[in-house]
């Protein structure tokens, strides 16, 4: 198989993942607020690559052909072998949302007059690996705006127990955006091997640098 070496994260988190990291040459994945299936993406480089996995999206702009501020977008289903448009919450049901594309970050519909707002499919992380029988974790990428604690708090990581986490972080909100680090710090199993302007790379003490 022919190495794919595009890299197409914001902020070069898969390259550095890739080049620091001892990770499986063939893994499984789990992006959690996927958005377009390619730009910006922290998990496509490994799925071009041999990877399996899930793509999990809220807004319904990125499962269709449309056009934002940055041109054309590309299509989950086109170009990811799996993806969901979900949203994912601490319980399984629906909940209102707003699509806005790249122009303006969407969110949960809170009420105001918007005719962009939708129900969409909510799930516990825990239902959908279920669902898809997903057994384990090689790269768990959480970009939820906001939302991070609440997805990693939808399934038992100690069941998958994921060899690298991404998770957002807000400079504007130290607290939120920490949550999610500060709890896998405090296990004594996970450790911040990187961060960016946008994002927090943990790893499981196991896994080993290159």
């Amino acid at each position: 198989m022919k190495i794919y070496d595009n890299f197409h994260s914001n902020y070069q988190e898969d390259k550095w993942i890739v080049e620091n990291l001892e990770l499986p040459k063939i893994g499984t994945f789990i992006d959690v607020g996927a958005c377009d299936a390619i730009k910006r993406s922290n998990t496509y480089h490994f799925e071009m690559n041999g990877w399996s996995g899930l793509c999990i999206e809220p807004d319904r702009f990125y499962f269709s052909e449309g056009i934002d501020e940055e041109g054309s977008n590309n299509p989950l289903p086109q170009f990811r072998k799996q993806s969901i448009n979900a949203a994912i919450s601490n319980i399984d049901g629906s909940l209102e949302f707003v699509s806005r594309g790249r122009k303006c970050l969407s969110q949960v519909w809170r009420g105001e007059s918007d005719a962009n707002h939708y129900t969409v499919d909510c799930f516990k992380l825990e239902t959908l690996l279920n669902q898809y029988n997903i057994e384990s974790i090689d790269l768990l990428d959480i970009t939820c705006r906001g939302y991070d604690w609440i997805a990693f708090n939808s399934f038992d990581y100690t069941k998958y127990m994921p060899k690298v986490i991404i998770t957002e972080w807000n400079p504007r909100n130290f607290d939120k955006s920490y949550k999610v680090k500060d709890y896998l710090v405090n296990t004594g199993e996970y450790e911040v091997c990187h961060t960016t302007v946008a994002d927090i790379i943990l790893k499981h003490k196991s896994i080993k640098y290159k």
